[in-house]
């Protein structure tokens, strides 16, 4: 089946309708709780709900961040919750669940020199940056250490640069106890050997106190210039805006930010750069529904041919409200692959949703 996003209906393939089966299944198996499911974390015939699933997309349960890579090798993987690993190697028709040596939040990953790389940080303090990365032989590394607050880190995002380093974003809070009178500062660190040691942060940028920086997202473009965008509000649930920088010397320096995307509450989800060199901003916003935050948003995108100096107009991809988009990840078949936490304002209800849609943005987005 085929759910249209902007009053524009199509056909689903096989592999659309296998995938929702499978989504289908899942969808009763919670984002940690293994109980019940096997190992590809399909639960037997007879939990499957009755109603339908398919026009939420729903694959599992989820809290939290979520980040998804399509490796070198075609494995998709994705990372979330509080922390776990969704591993497939059949682009979506079976899954496998990976517990990971780690607890906290707001978690990223990325593959450098074909081993999976994840960063994120502790909620409480000391609150600490940390990183694994895969073994050769299987299994994980122990965790690195980045660095450590008595505040509050939040937001890691992972980017591998052009000259191989692996560079990781992260941003600083010094009053989690009271966010609305906090200073947000966004800091990197630096990586030679694939995650193993790490340089001191640097500040790349640092909000007024009181104003909310959140949602770091980067992206490596082919003439090896970073991009780094973020939101930036007064306040949790108010309009904000998208701001970007650019650096093209693998982060040592940074172009002046730039607002890139203003209307609504905007939550950037990242960059989704495309083989023939279009590149994607996806981000989720209460404006078409004339606001109310998370739970009137839907999933947009605008686009742009000359590696984000210019973006075109806004438009929907995805059309159900209560989204929290988290970027994409192009397929071997050129259309995009959105993940979302769902019904992010209904904790009962929250979570992970994975939506399909082809280039063109009119073909209506698929389970």
């Amino acid at each position: 089946p085929v759910y249209p996003t902007s009053g524009v209906s199509g056909r689903a393939s096989r592999y659309d309708a296998l995938v929702f089966r499978i989504s289908k299944a899942l969808a009763v198996c919670g984002w940690l709780a293994a109980a019940g499911c096997g190992s590809t974390g399909v639960p037997p015939s007879s939990s499957v709900p009755a109603e339908p699933v398919a026009p939420d997309c729903r694959l599992v349960k989820a809290v939290g961040d979520v980040s998804a890579v399509l490796r070198g090798d075609g494995e998709l993987a994705i990372v979330g919750g509080g922390i776990e690993l969704l591993r497939s190697g059949d682009l979506g028709r079976s899954w496998r669940r990976e517990a990971l040596p780690l607890e906290c939040g707001w978690p990223d990953l990325t593959e450098i020199d074909g081993r999976l790389v994840v960063s994120c940080s502790e909620r409480r303090p000391p609150s600490r940056l940390l990183v694994i990365a895969e073994l050769d032989g299987g299994g994980w590394s122990a965790p690195v250490e980045v660095d450590a607050t008595d505040e509050r880190f939040i937001d890691t995002d992972l980017q591998v640069s052009a000259a191989g380093e692996l560079v990781l974003f992260a941003t600083h809070i010094d009053r989690p106890d009271d966010l609305d009178r906090a200073v947000y500062t966004i800091r990197q660190y630096r990586s030679a050997d694939s995650g193993g040691t790490w340089s001191a942060g640097e500040t790349v940028v640092a909000g007024r106190r009181g104003e909310h920086l959140e949602d770091t997202r980067s992206v490596t473009l082919d003439d090896g210039d970073i991009l780094l965008v973020y939101e930036r509000e007064r306040a949790e649930g108010r309009a904000s805006r998208i701001v970007q920088l650019r650096s093209a010397d693998g982060g040592r320096s940074w172009s002046g930010p730039g607002v890139v995307w203003r209307g609504g509450d905007l939550e950037p989800g990242g960059y989704l750069a495309f083989a023939d060199g279009e590149l994607w901003l996806v981000a989720s916003s209460d404006e078409p529904a004339g606001g109310g935050s998370y739970d009137r948003a839907t999933i947009l995108a605008r686009s742009s041919w000359d590696g984000g100096r210019s973006w075109s107009e806004a438009r929907v991809l995805v059309d159900r409200e209560d989204q929290i988009s988290f970027g994409g990840v192009e397929l071997p078949d050129g259309r995009a692959l959105l993940p979302s936490i769902r019904h992010y304002n209904r904790k009962a209800q929250r979570s992970l949703a994975l939506y399909v849609v082809d280039r063109s943005g009119v073909g209506g987005a698929v389970c």
